[in-house]
């Protein structure tokens, strides 16, 4: 419950920062799941390469750096778009 608080208050204080590129800002998967409205799980079968282990979902883009996983705003919305074309196919 408390990474889901953080995860909205980063998420608040990302929408009220202004003039920064939103195409180069990059998630973490916490902020990725509260944005997407979804769990780790969904997100991580999301990342994946390999389209069987994602069941029909297409694929969410991300980066490593170190050991985290990132998504950008840019590929959040493109996979966004992604499934709402899958939906009225």
């Amino acid at each position: 419950m408390q990474k889901e608080i953080n995860a909205k208050a980063l998420l608040r204080k990302r929408a009220n920062a202004g003039t920064e590129d939103r195409a180069a800002r990059l998630n973490t998967v916490d902020v990725t799941c509260a944005r997407l409205g979804v769990g780790r799980t969904m997100v991580y079968k999301a990342m994946h390469a390999d389209p069987k282990y994602r069941r029909g979902l297409p694929l969410l883009r991300s980066v490593t750096i170190g050991g985290r996983r990132l998504v950008s705003d840019a590929a959040i919305e493109e996979f966004i778009a992604a499934l709402e074309a899958q939906q009225a196919a």
